[in-house]
């Protein structure tokens, strides 16, 4: 019994050295508390195999084969995490990125992805902001009113409905502003900690059978959410242009905006005044240029939706699929292959 332990304990001092020299230290980063934990789960797998033989306890024995063959699983599964997001350095090629984006050759797509719902972020606000322009101006010119006589008139008091209407598409576009910021927010934290935290931490759950399913959860989560959710969404955003309609939308309110934002600067004071920007408005179309907005705003909030909350809600939908089969996969037991042993 002594030479087994004694046996085993060397095998460990072998696999430890090995383990530092070749595999720990040239691979640092992010994924060096995933291979500490490894580490850990091959020393308790070992000790408590070499015990168990040596003092003839079959359930400590057992156990020891089960954390080395959880430890080599979790080495495996670390192994293919790694080239994968290797592989996914270069992947945002592959989905045809290109511009401000699209950054260093060797830039994660979650990266990438993350950049792109910054840039529709600010573009829906840039248009929330033309929007609320927009509004103040028709919104002032609808409350315009002459006065001849004993008769009075507001030429455009029907622009007053319309003045809401810019008003709340405005709004939904501040919405999705905030909404894609909160994308975003969530791209950068999974970007910044899957890997070197949450990982990790599924790694070492895992390797204890009381808490195996929690670990799986955990692992399978940060698989999902690092590797397949930025796929989908790089696979939508390249797929689906939004430049188009967002310079259809700021064309149209930056227009709009230099011709008539003299009006809410005019002196009501002075009736001259007054009459001279009114035959402005009318002379330019002031109402048909108004409506005229709303075709492109409309398009464009359309596309905005889809970018920054349908398709980031379907990406993470099949990224969630994905991380239930990586959770069945990884929080089952091996023991049924040497129950008998």
């Amino acid at each position: 019994m002594k030479t087994e332990v004694i046996t085993s304990v060397k095998l460990i001092a072998v696999v430890f050295e090995i383990f530092w020299r070749d595999i720990l230290q040239p691979a640092g980063g992010e994924y060096t508390a995933s291979l500490l934990v490894i580490l850990i789960s091959i020393l308790l797998g070992g000790i408590a195999l070499g015990v168990g033989h040596a003092f003839g306890l079959k359930k400590l024995s057992l156990f020891g084969k089960e954390e080395l063959a959880q430890a080599i699983i979790s080495s495996a599964l670390l192994g293919a995490l790694a080239l994968i997001v290797a592989g996914l350095s270069t992947g945002a090629v592959a989905f045809g990125a290109k511009g401000g984006c699209y950054g260093a050759a060797d830039a994660p797509v979650i990266d990438f992805a993350a950049c792109n719902m910054r840039e529709i972020s600010n573009s829906a606000l840039n248009i929330s902001q033309l929007a609320y322009k927009a509004s103040a101006i028709s919104g002032f010119a609808g409350s315009l009113r002459i006065n001849i006589g004993i008769a009075s008139t507001q030429p455009f008091a029907s622009l007053s409905q319309s003045s809401g209407e810019l008003f709340r598409m405005g709004s939904n576009f501040s919405l999705l502003y905030a909404i894609g910021s909160s994308w975003e927010s969530i791209l950068l934290l999974i970007s910044a900690k899957a890997l070197t935290v949450f990982f990790p931490i599924g790694l070492l759950l895992r390797s204890f059978f009381a808490t195996r399913k929690a670990g799986a959860a955990i692992m399978g989560l940060c698989v999902s959410l690092f590797v397949f959710l930025p796929i989908f969404l790089a696979a939508f955003y390249t797929s689906f242009e939004e430049a188009d309609y967002f310079a259809a939308a700021q064309g149209a309110l930056r227009g709009y905006d230099e011709r008539f934002s003299f009006l809410p600067q005019i002196d009501l004071e002075k009736e001259n005044s007054l009459k001279s920007a009114i035959n402005s408005l009318a002379e330019g179309d002031f109402a048909s240029q108004t409506d005229m907005l709303f075709a492109p705003m409309s398009a464009y909030l359309g596309v905005a939706f889809d970018l920054l909350v349908l398709y980031p809600v379907i990406s993470l939908l099949l990224s969630l699929v994905f991380a239930r089969e990586l959770y069945v996969a990884l929080g089952g037991s091996l023991q049924f292959f040497w129950r008998d042993a």
